[in-house]
Parts: structure tokens; C-alpha cells; sequence
């Protein structure tokens, strides 16, 4: 687990060493190349002891919402107070504004960690089933591998809003085409965030992530009630894909809109939306040469909107710091990278199934 995840510490290293840089440049600090080199060196250890705490957390946890919160909780409240300690011993300026991004990213990532750690056994019969990483002259059920492996989808919440949807003759296609309108109400939320502050700015934050969550509940419910419900169509497929693109695009520009304080932010945004959109096709263009559907991360579709989330609930805490917008540009700075990551990792995927296609 240790070695494994020393990439991820390089690269935790790098993002937030330069991160400090800059917030010490915008902010006039003298000593800002001492303060990126302390954050880089404190990112790539704390990386290694998140990786290390949440995975031995997780073998001795058996329920699945105590494996996945529990080890990321505790592992980034230890490791910020640390930070905070070594930056204030430092005499590090704008204290908040340094530690708040990166610590914000450490809990993405000890999540995302616990989450994969806990999904091993879901992942398990998968494979046994034949759903994902069959051999690729292996004859299987497309139907069982075209959908992406969600466990919320067996939740009995879950179903019994499926069931009341089927009953009320609401159709898949329809439910697509909501997750777009929920994303507009999102972007439109985000951008109107810039246009105000205090309260009203703190109503705008919520009302996104809101709108953002209901988004990715449209994503659920459009599947299960066109699977379980029996509603597929021919047209299913398109109404499936389509929308996703709309509104991935729609929310991360907007996500980029909402920070006039950093005009980087603008290009993140349109960065994040484009490789999003190159993700899917990635995936898409996998099942038309005769692939598996890839729906691995790190910034899959519910990655980047369970990021993006996170950084709108905390942005609810920067009147009361020196932040000014750091949360959703540091937001979109992972999606981008972790979108160039998903993209490498799904391509080098396609390229060994086609390889060994005979």
C-alpha cells in the first residue's frame, strides 16, 4: 500500500508546493519559495500517513459507512492540526489560505481511498460475475457490464423512489433530460455566487451543491428505472450519455465563473470540462472497438461532482478566514489533474485489451 501510492505522494508534492507559491506571491510574502518547499515536503509525507492510517483503519472496520468516514475523518483532522503546528512554527504567513485547499483534497482523497478499500468485496463479485476486467475474447452479458457499479443503487431508498417514478409512468429519457435542467439551476447558482456575498452568497453555495446532488440523482434513477422498471428504449443509450456530457460542462465552467477573485479559475473551469467530456469519450470510444465499459477513476463522473460539492460546502467557511474563492479553484485544479490521470489510466486499459484481442 506504501509503494503504491508514492505517485500520488510526488504528486500531492508538487500541486500543493506550487499552491503555497502562489498564495505567498498573491498575498506579497517574502519568504513564499521557503513556504511552497515546507508544504511540498509536508504534502508528500502526509500522503504516505493518510494512505497508511486510512488502510489500516479499514481492515478493522466492518461496517461499510464506518470504513468509508470514519478513517478519513480522523486521519485529516491529525494530519491538519500537524500542518497547522509545522506552518505556525514556521512563521508562515496566511496560515488558512495555505492549509485550508490542500487539507480540503487530503479528505477527497482519504474518501476516495476508504471507498475503494471498503467496494473490494462488491468489486470481488463483479469480476466473479464476469461484470468488469473479463478476458476480452470472453463471451459475456452486456447488460450486466454497460451500467456503472454503484452500491447506492441496492439501497431501498433508492428503489422504492425507482418504483414510485415507474408507477407514475415518468420515462428514463425523462429523467436524463432533468439531471441537464438541475445542472443549468447549478451553473446559474454558481455563477450568481460571484455576484453577491454574506448571506445571499452562502444561500447561492448551498443551492448548488443541492442542484448538483440532484443532478447525480437523476444519473441513478435514469438507470434503474429504464433496467429494474423495464422502461429501456432503443433511444436509451443516447439519453444516457448525452445529457452527462451537458451537464458536466455546464457546472464546471460555471464552477470557474464563481472565483472572480482568481482568473485562473476561468481557465481551470474550462480545462476540468473539457477533459471531463474527453473522459467519457475515452470510455465510449473503449466499447465501440469491442471493450469493456472503464468507469475507473480517480475523477470519474461522481468523483468530480462529490469534489466540487465539497468545495461549495466549504466555501460556507470562507468569510471567516482569508480565503477569497481558494476552495472551488483548488477544486478544479484536482478535477483537471485527476481528469488527466482517469484519461491515462482508462487509455493504457483500451490499449492492453486490444493488444491482446486475437
Amino acid at each position: 500500500m506504501l509503494v503504491s501510492q508514492i505517485p500520488s505522494a510526488l504528486l500531492a508534492s508538487l500541486l500543493w508546493g506550487s499552491w503555497a507559491f502562489w498564495v505567498g506571491h498573491e498575498r506579497g510574502h517574502d519568504s513564499n519559495l521557503s513556504v511552497a518547499f515546507l508544504q511540498g515536503a509536508a504534502s508528500f509525507f502526509i500522503t504516505l500517513v493518510l494512505a497508511t492510517a486510512v488502510a489500516a483503519m479499514s481492515m478493522r472496520l466492518h461496517r461499510y459507512a464506518s470504513q468509508v468516514w470514519l478513517p478519513p475523518i480522523l486521519t485529516v483532522v491529525c494530519t491538519t492540526t500537524m500542518l497547522v503546528t509545522i506552518h505556525c512554527l514556521a512563521g508562515t504567513a496566511h496560515v488558512l489560505a495555505t492549509i485550508v485547499p490542500p487539507s480540503t483534497v487530503a479528505f477527497g482523497y482519504c474518501l476516495h481511498l476508504s471507498h475503494r478499500l471498503a467496494r473490494r468485496p462488491f468489486k470481488e463479485m463483479c469480476r466473479s460475475s464476469g461484470a468488469v476486467d473479463a478476458h476480452p475474447n470472453m463471451e459475456i452479458d452486456r447488460s450486466l457490464i454497460n451500467r456503472r457499479p454503484i452500491r447506492v443503487r441496492s439501497s431501498k431508498l433508492a428503489a422504492a423512489a425507482a418504483q414510485w417514478l415507474t408507477a407514475n409512468n415518468v420515462t428514463p429519457n425523462q429523467i436524463s433530460v432533468m439531471s441537464v435542467v438541475f445542472a443549468m439551476a447549478a451553473g446559474m447558482a454558481l455563477v450568481a455566487r460571484a455576484q453577491f456575498s454574506g448571506l445571499t452568497e452562502s444561500i447561492w453555495l448551498m443551492l448548488a451543491a443541492l442542484f448538483v446532488q440532484c443532478r447525480l440523482l437523476c444519473n441513478l434513477l435514469d438507470g434503474m428505472v429504464a433496467v429494474e422498471g423495464g422502461k429501456s428504449t432503443p433511444a436509451g443509450e443516447l439519453f444516457n450519455d448525452m445529457p452527462d456530457r451537458i451537464a458536466d460542462a455546464v457546472i464546471l465552467v460555471a464552477a470557474g465563473y464563481s472565483v472572480p477573485t482568481i482568473p485562473a479559475a476561468v481557465v481551470l473551469g474550462w480545462m476540468a470540462a473539457v477533459l471531463a467530456v474527453l473522459t467519457a469519450y475515452i470510455r465510449v470510444l473503449g466499447v465501440s472497438l469491442g471493450a469493456h465499459p472503464d468507469f475507473r477513476g480517480p475523477m470519474a463522473k461522481q468523483h468530480r461532482m462529490a469534489v466540487l460539492t465539497l468545495a461549495c460546502v466549504l466555501s460556507l467557511l470562507e468569510p471567516f478566514s482569508s480565503l477569497k474563492g481558494e476552495c472551488i479553484a483548488a477544486a478544479l485544479m484536482v478535477i483537471v489533474v485527476g481528469c488527466c490521470v482517469t484519461s491515462y489510466r482508462r487509455t493504457l486499459a483500451m490499449y492492453r485489451f486490444l493488444s491482446q484481442r486475437t
